[in-house]
C-alpha cells in the first residue's frame, strides 16, 4: 500500500481489502477461489427475482422496465451458466415494442407466451443455478463434425458416424444443417456419457458462435442451440465450439458425401399401421434407422443419434416382441436369431421368395395367417429423396407372424387345416409356387398354411 502512494497512486482505503482473501466481492460479482466459482450476491439476487415478480404482475410492460429486467439478467451470466438460454424471446419482445411504439423506452408491450416462460425460468431457478467456474477444465476429447446439402458426418477419435438429411431437413439453410450435425453427432457418440467436457470442430462460423453464445438472433438457430445445451446439461456434459478451416476437415466432409442407402428402405407408414392392427403393435424396431424407424424404440445398424442400441444381432432379443424388416441378405440370419432367443412373437416384411433356402424355415416359425401387402408402387422407398425401391416391379411382400417358442409354433400348426394332394411332391411344389394366387402360402408338417390380404 505505502509503495502504491510512494508512486503517486491515490488509495481509496473504504474500498480496498487489505488483508489476502479467498472470498472477494469485486465488480457485482463473489468470486470464490476455493470452488473456483464466481456467484452473485444476495442483493443482486433478490433485485432480480423482485423485478421478475414486477413484470410478471402487469399485462402491458413498459418497455424501460423490461429492459431493465434483460440488463439484470445478461449482466449475471459470468454467474449462472444457464443465463444466455432464457432471454432473447425477452430481447425480441423489447425490439417489437420499441419498433411499434413512438414514445421509444416509454411505450408498452404484451409479452408472448416465450418469454413469460424464461422469466419464469429464472424465478424458478436463479438461487439453485447461483455459482458458474471461473474457467472450465480443457476438453476430454475433441469432436469433428461437416454438413453438405445430402448428409452429415462427425469423427470422435477413431469412431465415425454419419447420416442422410430427411426430404424436409435438406431444404434447410446450411447454417441449420451445420448446426443439426452437431446436435446429431452428440447424440450419437455421447448419449450414454457424462461429466465431460466436449470441443467440437466445425468448418461453419456460425455454428461456432451459436455454440460459443448459446444461441443467437435466429430464432430456428437459437431454438437448435438450446436444444443442444439443454441436452448437454442434463448429462453434464460441458461443450464448447472451435473453427476449423474445411481444408483441414477432410474426415468428417468425407463422412457427409458418402453413403450407403440399402439400410434405409422404409415401408410406408399406413401399411406398417394396418399391419399392426392385424396382428398386434411390436415394442421396438430393430433394423431401422432416425429417417425410417417405425416406433419410438429402434436398434439402428450403426451409430445413430436416436437409437436404442447398435447392431441388433449383438442384443438379446429375448422378452421383446419386435419389428423386422431387414435387409433381404439377413432373413436367414434373423430367423435363426429368433430361434435362439426364444422370441416369443415378432412381425417380419418378407419378400414372396419361396424358392430361397430361409422359406422352409419361414414355414416353420409362423404363428399366424401371413398377410400379403398391396403391390404399391411406393410400398417401400427411400425417406431421405422418396425413390422407389429398384425392384418395385416384381417385388411381392408379405407380414408375417414368427415365434422361436416350439410351444407357440405346435399350438398354432394344431389349428392349421390338413393338406391333401393326390399328384405327390409335384403338386406340392406346385402349391407353394402358386401360394399368392390360389390364397395359400405353404405346407408344413401336412398341414396347409393360407394367405389373406392386409386388411384395410
Amino acid at each position: 500500500m505505502d509503495l502504491l502512494i510512494s508512486l503517486g497512486f491515490q488509495v481509496n482505503r473504504e474500498k480496498s481489502i487489505i488483508e489476502p482473501t479467498q472470498v472477494i466481492c469485486h465488480l457485482g460479482y463473489i468470486i470464490d477461489s476455493i470452488q473456483f466459482k464466481v456467484f452473485l450476491p444476495d442483493d443482486k439476487v433478490e433485485k432480480i427475482l423482485g423485478k421478475c415478480q414486477q413484470v410478471l404482475s402487469t399485462h402491458d410492460v413498459s418497455i424501460r422496465l423490461l429492459a431493465s429486467l434483460i440488463g439484470c439478467f445478461t449482466s449475471s451470466f459470468k454467474a449462472i451458466p444457464l443465463g444466455p438460454l432464457y432471454y432473447r424471446s425477452l430481447e425480441a419482445d423489447k425490439l417489437r415494442g420499441l419498433a411499434g411504439s413512438v414514445d421509444e423506452y416509454d411505450g408498452v408491450v404484451a409479452l408472448s407466451s416465450d418469454s413469460i416462460a424464461e422469466i419464469t425460468w429464472w424465478q424458478e431457478n436463479l438461487v439453485m443455478s447461483n455459482g458458474k467456474l471461473i474457467r472450465q477444465p480443457n476438453p476430454d476429447c475433441i469432436l469433428t463434425t461437416d454438413s453438405s446439402l445430402e448428409g452429415w458426418g462427425a469423427v470422435l477419435g477413431t469412431r465415425e458416424v454419419n447420416g442422410l438429411w430427411s426430404l424436409q431437413e435438406a431444404t434447410e439453410h446450411i447454417n441449420y444443417l451445420e448446426l443439426k450435425a452437431i446436435q446429431l453427432s452428440l447424440h450419437a457418440f455421447c448419449k450414454e456419457w457424462s461429466s465431460v467436457q466436449i470441443m467440437v470442430q466445425s468448418d461453419n462460423t456460425t455454428a461456432v458462435a451459436y455454440i460459443n453464445n448459446m444461441g443467437g438472433t435466429v430464432d430456428k438457430l437459437n431454438c437448435l442451440a438450446k436444444d443442444i445445451w439443454l441436452w448437454c446439461h442434463g448429462r453434464d456434459i460441458f461443450v464448447s465450439a472451435k473453427y476449423l478451416p474445411g481444408i483441414e476437415n477432410v474426415q468428417a466432409d468425407a463422412l457427409s458425401r458418402k453413403f450407403s442407402v440399402q439400410t434405409e428402405w422404409s415401408l410406408d407408414p399406413s401399411i406398417f399401421q394396418r399391419t399392426c392392427l392385424q396382428f398386434f403393435l411390436p415394442d421396438i424396431d430393430l433394423f431401422a434407422s432416425r429417417l425410417n424407424h417405425k416406433l419410438d424404440r429402434f436398434v439402428s445398424w450403426g451409430p445413430d443419434p436416436m437409437s436404442e442400441n447398435v447392431d441388433a444381432f449383438t442384443i438379446t432379443w429375448e422378452g421383446l416382441e419386435p419389428y423386422l424388416f431387414p435387409p433381404f441378405c439377413l432373413i436367414p440370419r434373423v430367423l435363426r436369431k429368433v430361434i435362439n432367443d426364444q422370441v416369443k412373437r415378432a412381425i417380419i416384411i418378407v419378400p414372396n421368395w419361396n424358392s430361397q433356402h430361409w422359406f422352409p424355415m419361414l414355414l416353420d416359425l409362423l404363428v399366424d395367417t401371413p398377410a400379403r401387402l398391396p403391390h404399391w408402387q411406393d410400398l417401400i422407398t427411400l425417406p431421405h429423396n422418396g425413390r422407389h425401391h429398384y425392384l418395385f416391379r416384381t417385388l411381392n411382400l408379405t407380414a408375417c407372424v414368427i415365434s422361436g417358442q416350439p410351444s407357440i409354433i405346435e399350438a398354432y400348426q394344431k389349428r392349421l387345416p390338413m393338406w391333401r394332394s393326390t399328384h405327390g411332391d409335384e403338386e406340392l411344389q406346385r402349391l407353394i409356387t402358386w401360394r399368392g394366387r390360389t390364397g395359400e402360402f405353404g405346407v408344413v408338417n401336412g398341414k396347409l398354411i393360407l394367405i389373406t390380404r392386409l386388411r384395410r
